[in-house]
Order: C-alpha cells, then structure tokens, then sequence
C-alpha cells in the first residue's frame, strides 16, 4: 500500500465537548503516533454549512457529520478494492473500546 494514500477531509463541529484529544501532541502506541480525538456533539445542535454553489444552510450537526466520515470511509474502501482487488478487508476495532478506527482496514486474506 505505499503509493495508496488515504484522502484526508476537515470536519469543522459546533460548540462541542472532547472526551480526550491529541491534537498538539500525537498519541503513540508501539511507535506509530497518531493525532486523534472524541468529540461529544449534543443531538439535535444544528450548525450552518457552505454549500457548493457558495449559499449556507442549517443542518443537524450529528448525522452531517457521521455521513461526511462514512463517505469517508465508503472512499477510502473503494479506493482499496480498487488497488487490491483480490484481497477483503475488514475494519479493526480498537482493542480497549467498541470505536471503530477509520480509515484502518485489516486484510483477511
């Protein structure tokens, strides 16, 4: 996978509170450093968005973003199936929490 890159996206949040967060100074876990965070956004917070053509419109914060971060992930698993057609993926789960690490997919086979 070294000339496969992962895309990268900017979600911007409402007012939002951070469970943990490692943004100035990455977490590291067996060498590898990453730069991450838990971001609580209450349900039903509503937060103005640019749209395409230049207008703004307000939209419920939470399920704006889970279908940013799954168009993410949709990307991300077609970009791999397309590089690797013969091998499956599966995504990983953080081994303390039930959290699923995007962009992180495991080969099976």
């Amino acid at each position: 996978m070294d000339d496969l890159k992962p895309e990268t996206i900017k979600i911007v949040t409402p007012h939002a509170n951070f469970r943990y967060s490692y943004f100035v100074t990455p977490d590291e876990y067996k060498g590898v450093k990453k730069y991450k965070g838990e971001v609580l956004i209450k349900t039903d917070t509503k937060m103005e968005i640019k749209n395409s053509d230049g207008t703004t419109s307000t939209v419920d914060a939470v399920p704006y973003i889970v279908s940013q971060l799954e168009g993410l992930l949709d990307r991300w698993k077609k970009a791999l199936k397309e590089r690797y057609p013969q091998r499956s993926f599966t995504l990983t789960k953080n081994k303390t929490e039930s959290h699923l690490f995007l962009g992180v997919l495991k080969k099976t086979t």
